[in-house]
C-alpha cells in the first residue's frame, strides 16, 4: 500500500485523546498501517481500540477478488456485445412489431444495460443473440407484463 485517504472520523478520535503523546502515538500509527499495511499492537488500549476501527474500516474499503471477478465478467460481457452489435440488423425479421418501430438497435442497447444491470452475464455469442432473440419477440417486448416477468422486474404501470 503506497497511499490510504486519512478519514475525519480519525481525526476526531486522535482530537479528542487529551495526552498529547498518545495523539502521536496513534497518528503514527494509522500513518505506518495506511502506508505499509502493518500495525504493531501498542500498550496502549486506546491506540489498540482506535486501531481496530481504523484497520476494519480501511479493510472494507479495499476492492475484494470478487469485485475484480465481477469487473471481468463485465468487461468480458462487454466484448460479446460489441462483437454481436453486427449481426443485431439481421435480426429485424424476427422482432415484434414494437422493437421495430423503436429500432432493433435501440432494443439492443436497452437489453445491454438490462443485462449488465441484473449481472446476467452470457458464456457466448450464440447464447447472448439467442437471449435477445427472445427478448425481442412478439411474446415479450412490447407488453409491459411480459418484460417484467422477463427481466424480473414490476411492470410500467399505466395512468390515464
Amino acid at each position: 500500500m503506497k497511499s490510504f485517504r486519512f478519514k475525519e472520523s480519525w481525526l476526531m478520535a486522535v482530537e479528542a485523546i487529551a495526552d498529547p503523546t498518545i495523539q502521536s502515538e496513534l497518528m503514527l500509527a494509522i500513518a505506518r498501517y495506511g502506508i505499509n499495511g502493518t500495525f504493531t499492537p501498542s500498550e496502549n488500549d486506546v491506540v489498540n481500540a482506535v486501531m481496530a476501527i481504523v484497520m476494519a474500516e480501511t479493510e472494507s474499503s479495499r476492492p475484494s477478488a470478487t469485485d475484480s471477478k465481477a469487473v471481468e465478467q463485465v468487461s468480458l460481457e462487454q466484448e460479446l456485445f460489441d462483437k454481436a452489435e453486427g449481426q443485431i440488423d439481421a435480426m429485424g425479421m424476427h422482432a415484434s412489431p414494437a422493437a421495430a418501430r423503436e429500432g432493433i438497435g435501440v432494443c439492443f442497447i436497452r437489453f445491454r444495460n438490462e443485462c449488465m444491470a441484473h449481472r446476467r452475464f452470457h458464456s457466448s455469442r450464440h447464447e447472448l443473440i439467442e437471449d435477445f432473440r427472445r427478448r425481442i419477440s412478439k411474446d415479450i417486448y412490447g407488453i409491459p407484463v411480459m418484460e417484467a416477468r422477463f427481466f424480473r422486474r414490476r411492470p410500467a404501470s399505466h395512468t390515464s
